[in-house]
Order: C-alpha cells, then structure tokens, then sequence
C-alpha cells in the first residue's frame, strides 16, 4: 500500500490562451477544472498505474465535498478530516503560443491545533510495515514546520518507508529524518543547498551530499535538461523525452508516482527512475498514451 498525504488539496483550473498578453484582455479557448494539490496528483497517478494507493488529507467546510466526491469517483480510499475554511482555487494559464504555463497559486485555508492532530492520528492509524508513506506539497498555515520530519519518524518506527517531496523548512527538517527516496526539483535542491546549482555536475555533487546523509535514493528534476538519480551505488541520468506539450503542471508528482510504482514492485532502482520519467512525459504530453508507450522512448545513461 501506498498512502499519499495532501495537506493542501485544490481545485486547478487551466485557461488556454491563444497568446496571453500582460495587461491586454484575453479570451479564454478552453477551460479545465480539476481537483489538485501534489498529493492529490500523486494518488490519482498512482492509482491510474495500478497500485494499491490511499489518500490522506483535509475536506474543507467549503468545497471541500468536492475533492471527496472525485476520490469516490475514481475509486482512491481516502481519509478526509473536516477542516474549516474553503477549498483554495489555483489558476493555471496556458499561453498556446510560446507552449509556457504561469501559475498563480493560492494559499490554503490555516489549519487549527485540533485539525493537525487530527491528521496525525490518521498517518499513524495507515502506516505498515513494508508500505509507503508519501508527504508532498505545502503545507498550511498552521501546521508547525517539523510536521514532516515528525511523521517520517512515525512511519520508519513502524518499518514504513517513506517518500519525501517538499521545500524549504519542511524539506530541510524532513531530509535530516533520513527518509528513503526524495525527489526535488533542482530550485528546491538550491534552496537546500544554499546556493546556486548551474551545472549537472552541481546537482549530483549536493544530491550525493544528502545520499552521504542517509537518504537511499534522490531524483532531481532539471526540467528540459532532464532528471538525474543519485544512490550510494550509482549516478544516473535521463534525458527529457521530446514531445508536444500540453501541460508541465503535474509532471514532477508524475515522476514520484512512476519511481515509486516501481519501488514498491520491488523493481531496481534503474528501471523504477525508467518509469517515473515515462510516466511524467505522459503528464507533458497530456495523459493521451499508456506510460508505456513512453517506456521505449526513455533513455537512462550512468554518470
């Protein structure tokens, strides 16, 4: 079992433009709704590949019927604890033109002491021994900075492993509890690391930095110029697969659904990075073909 937690679930909506233009009026070509937050992507992609996948997160007073009745509908068990406030909305807006998406996201609703304890409770009631906890996104006002780094002790204490996809504070605490596999971006990583990390030979540097640290496995992703994994036991890179885009959003908890699809099937480390890149180049080319059509089209090399 893979059970994903979402402290900031949302509702995402994309506007496609011909050609968006500052300070100009737009029109709007297509509109899409969908629910969102990391956690929510990673349980829906998990799901959509076939593993076992729970979702924890908030049902908010207002909106929050929404989020449960789209879990319901694709058949994910989630475990919603009410919390007050409304469902934020994130708008995503696509210029078709130039194939680039600018985000404006909003923040979550602020979460009271009762409710984080609330979510503790769950998080320990779902983690197993041998199973996957994954803590990803934001995470709300009011929910303290350690909250991570807490339940990566709860979980490793019950022999759970756990995936980690976060930044600043969360991430910095969170990485200090050792978990098993992380995954940031190479902005978070620079974050992290206090400083700029301009070429590929940067990333792996204070990636093995962290694996020297205690965490198994980290992926970084670099965008265009691909991902890389870094292990005790190797250096790998993948190459961006080219293909049309149709959307970026969501194709990093793509990658995280992919790698840990293939973890918890006991796949190598090579052919579950493999897989994540797959399934994020669906994500870009907008979910049109199976993550493996894609498979082929990977190319993984060691550095």
């Amino acid at each position: 079992m893979i059970t994903v937690v979402c402290l900031s679930p949302s509702l995402d909506q994309t506007l496609s433009l011909p050609a968006l233009r500052v300070g100009e009026t737009n029109r709007v070509a297509q509109t899409r709704t969908v629910v969102g937050g990391k956690g929510v992507n990673v349980a829906m992609c998990l799901h959509a590949m076939g593993a076992q996948t729970a979702l924890i997160t908030c049902r908010h007073a207002q909106g929050g019927e929404r989020l449960s009745e789209a879990m319901e509908a694709a058949g994910i068990r989630c475990t919603a604890v009410p919390v007050t406030g409304e469902l934020r909305t994130n708008l995503k807006v696509m210029d078709l033109s130039t194939q680039t998406i600018t985000e404006i996201n909003a923040s979550a609703a602020p979460l009271e002491p009762r409710h984080v304890e609330a979510l503790e409770d769950a998080i320990r009631a779902a983690v197993r021994a041998g199973d996957w906890l994954v803590l990803t996104g934001s995470m709300p006002p009011g929910c303290p900075g350690d909250f991570y780094a807490r339940m990566i002790r709860i979980a490793h204490a019950q022999g759970c492993r756990v995936a980690l996809d976060a930044e600043g504070e969360p991430f910095r605490l969170g990485v200090a509890e050792k978990p098993d596999f992380i995954k940031p971006n190479r902005h978070e990583l620079e974050l992290f690391a206090g400083h700029s990390l301009r070429t590929e030979q940067d990333v792996l540097q204070a990636a093995q930095a962290i694996v020297d640290g205690g965490v198994e496995t980290v992926i970084v992703s670099m965008d265009t110029a691909g991902s890389v994994l870094v292990t005790q036991a190797q250096r790998l890179c993948a190459d961006a697969v080219k293909v049309p885009v149709v959307t970026t959003v969501g194709a990093g908890d793509a990658l995280v659904s992919g790698f840990l699809k293939g973890a918890d099937a006991g796949l190598p480390a090579a052919q579950a990075f493999g897989l994540g890149v797959a399934s994020a180049t669906r994500r870009v080319a907008g979910d049109v073909q199976a993550v493996e059509d894609y498979m082929a089209r990977v190319h993984i090399r060691a550095i």
